[in-house]
């Protein structure tokens, strides 16, 4: 029964969109089609970069840098002047605040050394008297 009631729901959602569009959409020229290749051409190129900065670096530096977008597009609505920097209003003071920290802890998560969790395997089998896999043992 539940299954019937999800099927009814989707096909009555999917339907709404489709009647309620009563514009007409604009005709598709060179311009359009250049800003939607150049898009694709971004999103594939932030995709091949993505994957090459993790066999460049490390995978902690890649966790790190997609917590920042919050903080860089408020960084870039700032420069493109879609944000305004008023420190009287509560909301820019708390945005302003969170992308510094926020740019801050990155910085401090990928910089951090600390001690290692894992220790190198192969100084700690140089002081077994069976080192490599074939080795033979003394009685």
């Amino acid at each position: 029964m539940v299954h019937y009631k999800h099927i009814m729901r989707s096909r009555n959602i999917g339907q709404n969109p489709v009647h309620s569009i009563s514009r007409v959409l604009p005709p598709v020229n060179f311009s359009i089609v250049s800003k939607i290749f150049l898009l694709a051409i971004m999103g594939f190129m932030s995709q091949i970069l993505g994957y090459t900065e993790i066999i460049y670096s490390s995978p902690t530096l890649s966790s790190a840098i997609s917590n920042l977008v919050p903080g860089f597009t408020f960084i870039l609505a700032v420069i493109f002047r879609m944000e305004t920097l008023s420190f009287s209003n509560k909301g820019t003071r708390a945005k302003f605040l969170g992308t510094i920290v926020s740019i801050t802890g990155a910085f401090i998560v990928t910089l951090y050394k600390g001690p290692k969790v894992i220790q190198n395997l192969s100084s700690s089998r140089s002081h077994s008297p069976s080192a490599s896999l074939g080795g033979t043992q003394d009685n």
